[in-house]
């Protein structure tokens, strides 16, 4: 369980995994640097349950927190959970019905949405469809989906599958575990479990500066530059096509911060490597970032002749006397 600043919200995550229906597990919190009182609650639980470990780290970033705590775990399989949300009673015991005899399978599992206040805003299924028929399929959808197929704190799996896929790559700020899925999809099968395994909380913050916005792309495109590099552009699918969804995943993240001209850019670099995504809810995007841009254009435009409007009346009043 990587940890920052998350102390008004923990005890519940904490409390999630004590009520687990499997009871022979080890919890292992890595508090990522913070400044709360982050320790203080993780100390008191430790303090009534053996099962429960803590290891502080200046703050790095979530996946060299989970690296951090898998480099200390000493059980045969692995699971995760963030700090701010919730496993349900029987998450490891289901997944553990599913995984035994199998040797190299990742369970994975829907969520259900909660508010900061608790209540149940949401019934989300974090993937597409069924499990996909084969790993060829499965990553064809984590390379292409806009939504990452297996969020972390759903998956299960035996924790020596690591040691032939390595750990969460410390350099990405985000998209960690998309990408340690994608390195993971070339060894295992992902099953999807039919049902909610646990419970996300959905804050009222989102993403609305351009900064946030900019650094999720540069991880994103990190991730699939991996795998292009290393992976010839006829394994699973032509580079153009990974690049093409890429492109117009950016496009709706720069429309969503109104940086409409990013926003055209990237959606045309998208119809240019795949012209299948030119579709009228594309087009939608592109005319309504269009107009975006055009009126915020006009409104520059009126600004600045009522400026010189202003420069001229003045020069020519003081001229006058």
């Amino acid at each position: 369980m990587p940890a920052f600043n998350e102390g008004r919200y923990i005890s519940e995550a904490l409390d999630s995994v004590i009520g687990q229906t499997f009871g022979d597990w080890e919890l292992i919190v890595v508090d990522d640097g913070s400044t709360d009182g982050t320790g203080a609650v993780v100390g008191s639980y430790m303090a009534k349950d053996s099962r429960i470990a803590y290891r502080r780290q200046a703050n790095r970033g979530p996946a060299a927190a989970r690296n951090n705590g898998l480099r200390q775990a000493a059980g045969e399989w692995a699971a995760f959970i963030d700090a701010d949300d919730m496993w349900m009673a029987g998450k490891l015991e289901k997944q553990l019905d599913v995984l035994r005899g199998q040797e190299d399978v990742v369970s994975y599992s829907p969520a259900e949405y909660f508010n900061e206040n608790g209540l149940l805003s949401e019934r989300k299924v974090m993937f597409s469809g069924q499990t996909a028929q084969n790993r060829r399929e499965f990553l064809k959808g984590l390379l292409l989906q806009p939504v990452k197929l297996a969020v972390t704190p759903s998956v299960m799996f035996r924790r020596e599958i690591l040691y032939r896929t390595g750990l969460f790559d410390e350099a990405l700020r985000n998209a960690e575990d998309w990408d340690l899925w994608i390195r993971m999809a070339a060894v295992c099968d992902f099953r999807a479990y039919p049902e909610p395994l646990f419970k996300r909380r959905k804050h009222g913050r989102s993403l609305t500066s351009g900064l946030e916005v900019d650094v999720m792309i540069k991880n994103h495109k990190a991730v699939l530059d991996k795998y292009c590099q290393s992976h010839p552009a006829d394994a699973v699918l032509p580079h153009r096509v990974i690049y093409a969804h890429h492109y117009l995943d950016n496009a709706y993240l720069y429309r969503s911060v109104r940086r409409n001209v990013r926003a055209v850019w990237n959606l045309l670099r998208a119809f240019v490597n795949r012209p299948e995504l030119v579709t009228m809810r594309n087009l939608g995007l592109l005319k309504d970032a269009l107009m975006a841009r055009v009126t915020c254009w006009m409104e520059e435009m009126k600004k600045t002749c009522e400026m010189w409007v202003r420069i001229v009346f003045h020069i020519r009043r003081d001229w006058d006397l």
